[in-house]
């Protein structure tokens, strides 16, 4: 499969873009490229679960000022698949906003790349823009990659980067067993919770729920297999 999306917004527009990966066996290069003008309003979901290799490239022009975007993804990667994600964001004028939060599980022989770029250009002043990548990895064959960058060229600025990558904490696990649940569950509970905020800001109340379920779905086999 190779897919291309193109955005371009209007001026004072709001866009939710939901992109669901979670069927098929295939490879799949997929591009999407938002470009927000004056006081637009994007908000992107993406979930990676299936397909061999997927790669994703994200780029983001933030034209106009006053704009806000809103970046999440969750990758859910088992047996050897592999996900590739590639980002950059470039903030072009003043007073702009930009979030990103991008989480992986990782179990079996899975591996998964994140490189993400935020640019403020020379004189973009006032932007405020962050970038989190958070992995949590099941087995001790699986591998997550990750490079989060920020190149900025203008001053009065708020941007940070910040990546997190471990197994599950034993403590947090036994804190939950002695509440009455099993290791499994107590486990389950936390693979779970770690996934879950990323569909939580869905608006589509079908939308989330599929989404919702299909976490729930890939943490019982992440249990059943894994832990």
């Amino acid at each position: 499969v190779n897919a291309f999306v193109e955005v371009k917004t209007q001026k004072e527009s709001n866009l939710e873009l939901i992109q669901l990966q979670i069927e098929g066996n295939n490879n799949r290069l997929l591009s999407t490229t938002f470009d927000v003008y004056e006081k637009a309003n994007v908000s992107s979901v993406v979930l990676t679960s299936d397909g061999q290799m997927t790669r994703h490239d994200t780029q983001v022009n933030v034209h106009g000022e006053h704009s806000t975007v809103n970046l999440k993804g969750l990758g859910l990667l088992s047996d050897k698949r592999r996900y590739l994600h590639h980002i950059k964001m470039t903030h072009f004028v003043t007073n702009t906003f930009g979030d990103q939060v991008f989480k992986n599980i990782l179990s079996d022989e899975s591996v998964c790349e994140f490189s993400g770029l935020v640019q403020v250009n020379a004189g973009s002043h006032e932007t405020i823009s962050n970038q989190l990548n958070q992995n949590l990895i099941l087995s001790d064959k699986a591998r997550a990659l990750s490079r989060p960058q920020l190149i900025i060229d203008a001053d009065d600025v708020e941007c940070s980067h910040g990546c997190t990558t471990g197994q599950i904490d034993p403590e947090q696990v036994h804190y939950l067993k002695s509440r009455g649940l099993s290791e499994h569950d107590a486990k389950a509970f936390l693979i779970f919770g770690f996934a879950k905020d990323i569909a939580e800001d869905i608006s589509n109340d079908d939308i989330k729920k599929k989404v919702t379920q299909h976490i729930i779905a890939k943490t019982r086999t992440f249990i059943q297999n894994n832990v």
